[in-house]
C-alpha cells in the first residue's frame, strides 16, 4: 500500500469470457450465461454458450451493464450447477461501475448467496452483488463466503442487501483477506457476527471504502487478523463498528454512529482519524494491547456500562482531542486500569460520568505511570471525584498542564465527592509548571482545584487550595490566583486550548531555566516554541506574538499552508517550506526555519521570513517586511 492506495497484484487472463444473457441457465448450450461463464472459468473449457480459448490461469469475465439474475434452486453443491456461484479457482468478474451492473442471488427463489470462493483469489470489479441468503441450514456469508486461505478482492464495487439469517456475515464471511478499494458493504444482515463483513482468519483492508448500515451486530469482526483503513468510513451498524481480537489502525478514516462501541482491537491506532456518536461502549477500546492516537479526535460516544466512553485502556494520545465522551460510570473521557497513559498536546473536554462515577476526563486506577504534558482539561464533569483527573494508584506527572473549568459531584448528591479539578486517592501526582484553577466541587468537601494533596515541582498556579489539598514538594515559584483564561477556542494548533490574557499571573512566570523535573516543555501545546515568548507561561498555552499580532494560526514541522482570517491574525509557521496569507485584518506573519512564502492581504500586514531563503510579496494594504530574500510589491 502506497500513498493510500490499495495495490493488487497483477493478473494476465487467460481467457476472457463475456456472457450473452442475464437470465440463469445451465443446459450445455448456447447462449452463454453467467453461471455458465464460471463453471467454465473453473473448468478451463467451454460451457454451454461459453467459449473458453486461454490456458490455465486466472480468467477474466466481462459483464454488461444490467443484473445478472440467479434463478435455479440450490441443493448446496459446490460446482455452480445451481444456487450461489462457485467460484474454485482465480477469477476477475468485470462490470461496468456498481450502479450499473448487478448480481441478484434472489434467494427467494435459490435460497443461497451469491458466490462462494473455495480457493484461489477472486476480484469483483465495478459491480453490485445484493439481494444473497443461504436459508438452507444455519450457514454463513450471506452475500460471499470465502473459504480459509483465499483472497476477496472488491474494486469499485458493492455488496448490499444480502442476509445471513443464522449465521456470521451478512454481507461477506471469508476464511482469509478481504480487500476493499473503493467499495461499499452496506444494508446486509445477520443475527450473528459481522453482519457486514466477518474475517475468520484473514486480514481486512479498506481503502478510499466504506461499510455502513449494516444490522444485526457489528458492521465488521475480525478474528485473527487484522483491520486496516485508509480514507474510509465504518458506520451505522447495529452493534460495534469494528470488533476484533487483533490490532487495528486508522489513517484519515471514521468509525462513527454504531449501536455499540466504536472500535475494539487487541491495540487500536489512529492517525488523523475520528471515532465518534457511537453509542454502547467505548468509542476506543485497547483490550490486550495500547491504543495510539495522533492528529485524531475521540468524541460524542457513550457507555452505558463500561468505564472510559472515550477511551478504554492505556497508550499514548498525542496532539489530539477527547471530548464530549459520557460514561455511565467512570472516567467520562479515559479509563485507565492497567500499563501506562501518555497524553501531549492534547485537549481532554466535555465529558462525564453517570452516578457516583469517577474521573469526568481521565480515570487512572493504574499502578503504571500517567505522563501529562502540554495538554488542556477542560469542562470535564464527575458525579462523584475527580472533575478533571482521578488518580488512583500509581504515578501521575503533570507538566505544563492547564486544568479549568472541571467539576466534581456535579450532581450535587455525592457527599463523599471530592476534587473538581485533581482527586488524589493514592500514588503520587506530581505537578510543574502547570495551572490549577477556576474548578468547582459541589460536594461536601468542598475542595474546587485539588483533593488529596499534590507533589509540587514547582512554578504551578492554583485558584483556590482548602485543607483537603496540601501542597508538598518544591513550592518555588507557586502562585494562588485567578489564571485569567480565555474560553477553550480555536487558537491555532490541532486542538482547542485555552489562551492567557495579557495580565494573566501565568504569563512569564515558569521556571526560568533548564534542570531536570523542573524545565518548560520545548513547545506548548499548539507547537509553539516556547523561546518565542520570552521566559516561559504557566500551563499548556504559550502567549507568544507574530510582530504585534497574537500568535492564533500555527503550522507544523512539514510543509504548510497557513491563511488568515477577517480579524487581525499573527500567523507562524515553523520548520517546513511555508505557505503564508494574510487575510483582511492586519496580520503578522512569521516565517519559520524553512524557505517559505509571504503574501500579505488586503489589511496593514508585517511580514517576517524569519530563517530560511524566503520570499514575500505584499498584498493591497501598506505591508512591511523584514527578513525576505525577496521581496515584491513591499518596501
Amino acid at each position: 500500500m502506497v500513498a493510500g492506495v490499495l495495490v493488487f497484484p497483477g493478473v494476465a487472463s487467460a481467457a476472457t469470457i463475456t456472457p450473452t444473457v442475464t437470465f440463469d441457465q445451465l443446459d450445455g448450450a448456447a447462449p452463454c450465461s453467467l453461471r455458465e461463464a464460471v463453471r467454465s472459468a473453473n473448468a478451463n473449457s467451454d460451457q454451454g454458450g461459453c467459449t473458453h480459448s486461454g490456458a490455465y490461469g486466472a480468467d477474466l469475465i466481462v459483464l454488461a451493464g444490467d443484473d445478472y439474475e440467479l434463478s435455479l434452486p440450490s441443493t448446496d453443491e459446490d460446482a455452480s450447477a445451481d444456487g450461489d456461484l462457485d467460484v474454485t479457482e482465480s477469477l476477475t468478474i468485470q462490470g461496468l461501475g456498481a450502479d450499473a451492473t448487478g448480481i441478484d442471488g434472489n434467494s427467494s427463489v435459490t435460497s443461497d448467496r451469491v458466490f462462494h470462493l473455495t480457493a484461489g483469489t477472486l476480484t469483483l470489479s465495478g459491480l453490485r452483488v445484493h439481494d444473497g441468503a443461504f436459508l438452507l441450514n444455519e450457514s454463513s456469508g450471506g452475500g460471499v463466503l470465502a473459504n480459509s486461505g483465499t483472497t476477496l478482492n472488491l474494486v469499485n464495487a458493492a455488496v448490499s442487501n444480502n442476509r445471513s439469517p443464522d449465521g456470521v456475515g451478512g454481507g461477506i464471511c471469508s476464511g482469509g483477506a478481504v480487500n476493499l478499494n473503493g467499495s461499499t458493504v452496506s444494508g446486509n444482515q445477520s443475527t450473528s457476527d459481522g453482519s457486514g463483513i466477518f474475517s475468520g482468519n484473514g486480514s481486512v483492508t479498506l481503502v478510499d471504502s466504506a461499510v455502513s448500515d449494516n444490522s444485526g451486530t457489528d458492521g465488521i469482526t475480525a478474528i485473527n487478523g487484522d483491520t486496516t483503513l485508509v480514507n474510509s468510513v465504518v458506520a451505522d451498524s447495529t452493534s460495534t463498528g469494528i470488533n476484533s481480537n487483533s490490532p487495528v489502525a486508522l489513517t484519515k478514516s471514521t468509525v462513527r454512529g454504531n449501536g455499540g462501541s466504536g472500535i475494539i482491537g487487541s491495540t487500536v491506532t489512529l492517525d488523523d482519524s475520528t471515532v465518534t456518536e457511537n453509542r454502547g461502549g467505548p468509542g476506543v477500546f485497547a483490550t490486550v494491547g495500547n491504543f495510539s492516537l495522533n492528529r485524531s479526535t475521540v468524541s460524542d460516544n457513550s457507555s452505558p456500562s463500561l468505564d472510559g466512553a472515550g477511551l478504554r485502556g492505556s497508550g499514548t494520545i498525542v496532539n489530539s482531542s477527547v471530548l464530549r465522551n459520557v460514561s455511565a460510570t467512570g472516567g467520562g473521557g479515559i479509563s485507565t486500569g492497567g500499563g501506562d497513559l501518555t497524553i501531549a498536546g492534547s485537549t481532554i473536554a466535555g465529558n462525564d460520568t453517570g452516578p457516583d462515577g469517577r474521573g469526568g476526563g481521565i480515570y487512572f486506577l493504574s499502578s503504571g505511570t500517567l505522563n501529562l504534558s502540554n495538554s488542556t482539561l477542560s469542562g470535564n464533569q464527575a458525579r462523584g471525584s475527580g472533575g478533571g483527573i482521578e488518580a488512583d494508584v500509581g504515578t501521575s506527572n503533570l507538566a505544563n498542564v492547564t486544568i479549568s473549568g472541571n467539576v466534581a459531584d456535579s450532581d450535587s448528591t455525592g457527599p463523599g465527592a471530592a476534587g473538581g479539578g485533581i482527586a488524589r486517592y493514592s500514588g503520587t501526582v506530581n505537578l510543574r509548571n502547570s495551572i490549577v484553577a477556576g474548578n468547582l466541587d459541589h460536594g461536601a468537601f468542598s475542595s474546587p482545584d485539588c483533593f488529596g494533596g499534590v507533589n509540587s515541582q514547582g512554578y504551578n498556579l492554583f485558584g483556590q487550595l482548602t485543607a483537603d489539598c496540601p501542597i508538598s514538594g518544591v513550592l518555588t515559584g507557586n502562585q494562588t490566583a485567578s489564571p485569567q483564561l480565555f474560553f477553550l477556542a480555536r487558537n491555532g494548533g490541532p486542538t482547542l486550548t485555552e489562551a492567557l490574557a495579557p495580565a494573566s499571573p501565568a504569563v512569564d512566570s515558569a521556571y526560568p531555566g533548564s534542570g531536570p523535573g523542573q524545565s518548560c516543555e520545548a513547545t506548548d501545546q499548539r507547537g509553539v516554541p516556547r523561546a518565542l515568548g520570552g521566559r516561559c507561561d504557566k500551563g499548556a498555552y504559550e502567549r507568544v506574538l507574530c510582530r504585534g499580532q497574537l500568535v492564533n494560526v500555527v503550522g507544523t514541522n512539514g510543509a504548510d499552508s497557513l491563511a488568515g482570517t477577517s480579524g487581525n491574525d499573527g500567523i507562524l509557521g515553523l520548520n517546513g517550506a511555508d505557505r503564508l496569507s494574510g487575510g483582511s485584518g492586519n496580520d503578522g506573519l512569521c516565517g519559520g526555519a524553512g524557505d517559505d512564502r509571504l503574501a500579505g492581504g488586503s489589511g496593514k500586514d508585517f511580514l517576517d521570513g524569519g530563517v530560511g531563503s524566503d520570499r514575500c510579496a505584499g498584498g493591497s494594504g501598506s505591508d512591511r517586511a523584514v527578513a525576505c530574500e525577496r521581496k515584491s510589491s513591499v518596501p
